[in-house]
């Protein structure tokens, strides 16, 4: 078993957050005008680099949804207007998450602040303060403002919708996992030109440190396993049998822009390339090493 560290996030202005618990599960954010569900193409994944101003992580979905339709309460909340220039509107669930709808139609936003039921429609999809087109941003987070928030993998919350791949569609790295107590796993896939979800990484680079040690060593490349989209790196030999290990991985997007990385697990705004390179703390992976 996988533990993802508690990692302090008060140095970052925008930052990532892991699961919110192993039960809430949300229906679709969009549906038809029979309000049944839809599940649209995904064209940006959560903590996907993207090429926009040369930023980084995207800490949110988008979903590629005609203007016609509707958009819904993925679960039972209270919305709120924020009243920004991408009209968006944020429900806040249980557990006090804010789930946030950006670009929708202006004028189909008018429902009122107040307690809606999963299913309710909260307005229409459309571009409004987007330049990509027609489509609906989705997140998840624990709070309205956007200085110092954080950023849920909204992946974990659709594991039992199969038009999404059980969620894994949602995020570029859908699974991290330990196996033979010995070999570190993760499934990678970004989008992809015209989201064929085919891109590879340019590398993933596994660090790890031995528990108690502050700096990050460079164990190497992660190999990947024939032509599938999973990454392994083998512990057997590099350290000694019965070691606590943290570790992580920088997966470099073949992008050529100035912040193509991101981190498994995911970490922050713009990441560095180098985790010794300065002294904020990287959230990581801690288990036992035996052979």
């Amino acid at each position: 078993m996988i533990q993802p560290a508690n990692a302090a996030y008060s140095e970052y202005s925008e930052v990532f957050r892991g699961v919110i618990d192993s039960t809430t599960r949300w229906i679709s954010p969009i549906a038809d005008s029979n309000g049944n569900q839809l599940w649209p193409t995904v064209t940006s994944k959560w903590n996907e680099v993207r090429n926009v101003n040369g930023t980084s992580p995207h800490v949110g979905v988008d979903l590629s949804v005609q203007t016609s339709k509707r958009v819904v309460a993925v679960a039972d909340g209270y919305l709120t207007n924020l009243g920004d220039r991408y009209n968006t509107v944020s429900l806040k669930t249980a557990n006090d998450v804010y789930c946030h709808y950006e670009h929708m139609v202006v004028n189909t936003t008018g429902y009122p602040n107040g307690d809606y039921e999963e299913g309710d429609r909260i307005g229409t999809a459309g571009s409004t303060g987007s330049t990509g087109g027609e489509h609906l941003h989705f997140g998840a987070y624990d709070q309205n403002s956007t200085s110092g928030r954080k950023s849920y993998r909204t992946e974990t919350l659709y594991r039992h919708a199969s038009s999404w791949n059980y969620g894994r569609n949602l995020d570029t790295f859908s699974q991290a996992q330990w196996n033979s107590n010995k070999i570190a796993r993760l499934t990678i896939v970004f989008s992809g030109a015209g989201n064929t979800h085919t891109e590879l990484p340019q590398s993933v680079i596994l660090y790890y440190r031995i528990v108690g040690s502050t700096a990050w060593i460079q164990g190497g490349s992660m190999q990947r396993n024939g032509s599938t989209y999973e990454y392994t790196f083998n512990f057997e030999n590099v350290v000694p049998s019965g070691t606590n290990i943290q570790w992580m991985a920088r997966i470099t997007r073949n992008l050529s822009i100035s912040y193509p990385y991101v981190w498994a697990p995911a970490k922050y705004y713009r990441p560095s390339s180098n985790p010794n390179s300065n002294s904020y703390p990287y959230a990581y992976f801690s288990n036992t090493v035996t052979y």
